[in-house]
Formats: C-alpha cells, structure tokens, sequence
C-alpha cells in the first residue's frame, strides 16, 4: 500500500511539473501537492528494481528503501557485492558508506518514472573499472535465483566420453578458475561453462559431427566477426592480443572504461551494434558475425538470443564474474585463448600476472 501511495505522490509531482510548465497549474493544486510531500516526510517505501549493465553477476537488492527527507527522495542502494567503492550519479561522487561489507550508497532520486544512469567503481578485477548500470524503477520482482534457473537445462556438463564420434583426448589445466571446462577431442575442443552451457569449437575447414548430444552450440573457426556484449570480456580480449577479432559491440564509445576500446571505437574498427536487450540484428547480420557473447543479462531477454541463434549465429554466456576466487577470474583468459587462438598470449598473460602477485 504504500508503494502504491508512493507512485500515486510521484505521479502528481510529475503533473503538475507539467502543468506548470504549461501555465495551469493552480497554487492550491502545488500547495496540495506540497502537503502530501511533507505528510509523507521521515516515511520509508520500497520500490522494485531492475538493471542492466556490468556483467550481470553483482547487482543491487531489490527492492530498494526509499526515506523522503526534508521534500527529497533518497535511496539506499544495497548491493551483493563489497567490492563497490564509490559511484558517480549526476556527475556527483558518492562514497561506499559500509566498508568491509556490502556496499551501500544512499542517493538522491529526481525521477523515480525514468531509468536511472548511474556508474560504479568496482575493485573486484584486477585492476579498479568504473562501469555503467541503468536502474529501472518500479520493474517487475526479480532475483538472481530466478535469473539461474532461466538458464539451459543443459548448463553444465563437459564430461562427453565421446562427441558425435570424437574422442576425449585431454583437457585444460585449471589452477583456480571452477566455472569453466576446456576439453579436446583430437582437433575440436568442447568449452563448458557453468550457467551458460557447452560450446564445440570446430577448426577451420572442418565440419561439426552430424550427431552431437542436445545443447551443444557450434562455434566455427576462426573468428573474426565477433559482436561483444559482455563489457567484463573486453579485458580479457585485449590482454590476449584479439581486439582485432572484435567486429562489434554492445557499448558505446563514450561508454566503454577500456581505452584500447575507446581508440578501436574512434578509429571505426570497433562498431555499435546495439545494447544487449536491443540489438540491431539487420546491422549485425550484414556483418557477418560470427559469434555473440554476452553476460548473464541475457537471460532477462531471452527472444533476443533465441532471435539471434535463428540467424545461425551462435551465442556463448560467459560468467566470469561468479568465480568466487579473483585468480579464478583471471583464468578465464584461457577461455578467451582457446576461443580466438591465442592460447600462448593468454597463458603468458596469466603466468606474468601470478609472477606478480607472488
């Protein structure tokens, strides 16, 4: 009920901003509106969320408290994770008021009937990355429980004996990372990722078997046409020298925090081809594409990858981001060698980067 009172209040707000500006609005009917403010001052409320951006794994408790206080609307924003440090709204810096628990950040709302742009500063990677989140006010119930089950049935397997006739005959060595498997089968090579499915990587000039088990997507080699959704991957890309593989991307250049992205980007290497939710299919399509990646948002919108999969251009979710251990983070960038034959480059990387840390 209260929420309902609280969207009711919005909404009136909201009229008589416009029409104000139109020159109708009467002083009894601010006046009103005013009262009904102030009835409400001190009195908490909670509105649902939603969001997109980031990788899809840290996000913001829904729903959100929200106190008026002195005719301002303020909300507590909670997230999942205690890596978030300060974030960045209206241009104005606010700074993690929980340290050594999960972030939390108290905001000034303006419009609770528009998306909120807000950015986060995050410590999680391996360096600190300031990304872009859009809150979506008053969005249907939600959790991440619900966003895991919306997932494949077939979510994680990669223990095939046998593919369509191939035989198992090695796999990767992982150190740290758990979310991921690489296995071979003399020439091809079986990615399976946990929440996301398995992916068969056919070498050039190859066919996939004719038979293979239900679920498995087939990703031909090389690639050199990819559409880049998952921000979080660019790092990885990068370090492993395969920008160049990158065709499209789901951000925009005054949007990405990678500079080597930014200058692909300025330089017309590196195109847009719309965000995640709405992407530009006839654009993507004329591009030849070759593969999608993206983040776990992609489960919120899944006509937009079953659209895109009936275009015969497969796509991988990649979720780096659950790893419980940062180093197993770092590791997927044997994922991203594997998938762009850069395997020496990412181990290298990698190898470097533990030196490091040692």
């Amino acid at each position: 009920m209260k929420k309902i009172y609280f969207l009711l209040i919005m909404s009136c707000m909201l009229m008589a901003t416009s029409c104000t500006s139109q020159g109708v609005a009467s002083l009894q009917e601010k006046n009103e509106i005013v009262d009904e403010v102030t009835a409400w001052e001190d009195k908490e409320f909670e509105v649902n969320i939603a969001m997109e951006g980031g990788t899809g794994k840290a996000y913001i408790n829904s729903p959100v408290k929200i106190t008026v206080k002195d005719g301002e609307f303020l909300a507590e924003l909670v997230w999942s994770s205690t890596n978030y440090d300060y974030m960045i709204v209206d241009g104005i810096k606010y700074e993690n008021e929980n340290p050594g628990g999960q972030s939390v950040f108290t905001i000034p709302v303006k419009d609770i009937t528009k998306e909120l742009t807000v950015i986060a500063d995050t410590m999680a990677m391996s360096t600190p990355h300031e990304i872009e989140y859009t809150i979506i006010w008053n969005a249907k119930e939600d959790s991440k429980e619900e966003e895991i089950a919306s997932t494949d049935e077939n979510t994680y397997t990669g223990d095939y004996e046998s593919i369509g006739g191939l035989l198992l005959t090695g796999e990767r060595e992982l150190k740290y990372a758990q979310g991921f498997k690489i296995r071979y089968y003399g020439d091809y090579t079986l990615i399976s990722i946990e929440n996301s499915g398995d992916y068969l990587l056919v070498p050039e000039n190859r066919e996939a078997p004719s038979e293979l088990p239900e679920g498995i997507r087939v990703i031909k080699k090389p690639l050199s046409k990819v559409y880049l959704v998952s921000t979080s991957a660019m790092d990885f890309v990068v370090k492993c020298s395969a920008l160049d593989k990158i065709r499209l991307s789901g951000t925009k250049e005054s949007d990405w925090f990678i500079d080597e992205a930014k200058e692909a980007m300025s330089e017309g290497k590196l195109l847009y081809a719309g965000k995640y939710s709405a992407p530009d299919y006839e654009f993507i399509l004329n591009e030849g594409c070759d593969l999608v990646i993206e983040n776990t948002m992609i489960y919120h919108e899944p006509d937009v990858r079953e659209k895109l999969e009936s275009l015969g251009i497969p796509v991988l979710v990649e979720t780096s981001s659950y790893e419980p251990h940062p180093l197993g983070r770092l590791e997927w960038i044997k994922l991203y060698g594997e998938l762009f034959d850069k395997n020496e480059e990412a181990d290298s990387f990698y190898e470097n980067e533990l030196k490091a840390l040692e």
